[in-house]
């Protein structure tokens, strides 16, 4: 993406005597790519595949197939980059980068342990200091410590403190930061659902004087202030799947997104996908996707009665943008909050909130939304309240935020089993299908084995995370986080 920098600050450090290779950088120089780095997630489509939105067409995919392998933790790119932000805001005496860099390491650090559990963190990113090989630190001592500097990160945030410049998402507006900060937050809090009686986190005290601190702690309260990045009809600027023809012939929408969104008469489904070959838009029964998880030689019986992606995803210029914390997730996590007893409010209220931000942001016409959360599928009922809220979370994912939809499910496979598979599926919400190709026997992964890179260059450290933890790096080991205490 073609980065374009509005002002940068008055240099005062001292260069190199080779002009071409400063050594000294201006913070707002290295703000544009981190945020880009951050909030660019890549092909999304790619991500849709084990979260059971779309299929890739007449192609074994190992992801689709749950027999996925080693992460990359590329995020620790991310904290090398930040690292020299923490080092130039420090030179310049900019409180302000130095918030940010606090948010970019929390978000890094908790993205790499939610896929692999334990994680190099205190020792992290101090190759100048020696470390080549970081110690591993326990998924606790993660949260603890990416939770204290999301704290830190807000408490720092000041308009006195300077003016943000390089700031490619927000535009330098310090207000719309903290908000996204404490957004995510709540979401990291409420991925420690399960953790509610460890008295190192206590979770449910934190969540609650984030919602109860309005002033202290603001909170992403429209569209317009998710943390997302915008694109622009230029070249390097523009949606990352415009121009993908391959997204009409090589995937369809699966089933198991679309038979959700049918069966709730949900209007989102026609700003998603396209109808079927000759059938009428706008229109439930015109719209159908492929079976989860069935082997590519039977996928060619649905070549006729299936959905494409809808076409503006792949030719809008500038479409929608790339979310990484939406406000209409905000809202459902509040009404789960709310369920859960952690703040005093309507969980329902939140809900229907929730909906409607999804819908907003899908472009659904605001008189469809007024009928549609009048009706009866998505009436909110109490008793089912922890499927409703996140069954909602998982539509509003839609080519956004990354693996959150399998996070969230991931964290809901708690008790009980899905009687309409087997003894072995647990539910998670929504039930994820466990289709005939299956290669995990029959199982949806609980993690991401640790990346070669580690085994290769940190091999005692990660040998020993891995014997700690699980005994062995297997992708169905269940790590700290979804163990109720």
């Amino acid at each position: 993406m073609a980065i374009v920098v509005s002002g940068c600050m008055k240099e005062e450090g001292k260069y190199d005597n080779n002009p071409n290779t400063p050594s000294v950088v201006p913070p707002g120089l290295i703000l544009p790519k981190l945020i880009q780095d951050v909030f660019y997630q890549g092909s999304p489509n790619e991500l849709m595949y084990p979260q059971q939105y779309m299929v890739l067409w007449l192609m074994d995919d190992n992801n689709q197939l749950y027999n996925w392998g080693r992460s990359g933790l590329g995020e620790y790119d991310i904290i090398r980059q930040t690292e020299k932000l923490i080092t130039e805001a420090n030179r310049y005496e900019a409180k302000n980068y130095l918030a940010l860099a606090r948010f970019f390491r929390a978000y890094s650090f908790i993205t790499m342990s939610l896929k692999v559990g334990d994680i190099p963190y205190s020792e992290a990113g101090k190759a100048s200091d020696g470390i080549f090989a970081p110690a591993y630190d326990s998924q606790e001592a993660v949260f603890a410590g990416c939770l204290q500097e999301l704290e830190e990160a807000n408490e720092m945030l000041n308009a006195q403190n300077g003016e943000l410049t390089g700031d490619i998402l927000y535009g330098g507006n310090i207000l719309k930061w903290k908000k996204l900060i404490n957004s995510y937050r709540l979401r990291v809090l409420m991925h420690l659902s399960l953790k509610t009686g460890n008295q190192r986190l206590k979770v449910i005290d934190q969540f609650r004087s984030i919602y109860t601190n309005k002033e202290k702690y603001p909170i992403i309260e429209s569209n317009g202030e998710m943390g997302a990045l915008a694109f622009i009809d230029r070249p390097g600027n523009r949606y990352p799947t415009y121009g993908f023809n391959y997204l009409t012939t090589e995937t369809r929408m699966c089933k198991t997104f679309t038979d959700l969104l049918k069966t709730n008469r949900d209007p989102r489904l026609f700003t998603l996908a396209e109808p079927m070959k000759d059938k009428p838009a706008g229109e439930f029964d015109s719209y159908d996707g492929i079976p989860a998880n069935i082997a590519v030689t039977e996928m060619k019986k649905y070549e006729q009665q299936t959905s494409h992606i809808h076409k503006r995803y792949i030719n809008n210029p500038v479409n929608e943008p790339y979310a990484m914390v939406t406000y209409a997730d905000v809202e459902l996590v509040l009404a789960e909050a709310a369920f859960r007893g952690w703040i005093a409010t309507d969980p329902a209220d939140h809900y229907y909130k929730g909906i409607r931000a999804s819908c907003a942001a899908d472009g659904v016409p605001a008189s469809d939304v007024d009928d549609f959360v009048s009706s009866l599928p998505v009436k909110f009922d109490p008793a089912k309240a922890l499927q409703q809220i996140n069954t909602q979370r998982y539509i509003a994912y839609f080519m956004n935020s990354k693996y959150e939809s399998y996070y969230n499910h991931r964290r809901t496979r708690v008790t009980g089993f899905n009687p309409s598979l087997n003894d072995n599926v647990p539910l998670g919400y929504p039930a994820y299908v466990i289709g005939p190709a299956n290669k995990n026997n029959g199982r949806i992964p609980l993690r991401w084995m640790y990346s070669q890179n580690e085994l290769d260059n940190n091999t005692t450290h990660v040998q020993e995370a891995i014997k700690a933890q699980y005994g062995e790096d297997e992708i169905n080991k269940s790590m700290w986080l979804l163990k109720p205490e």
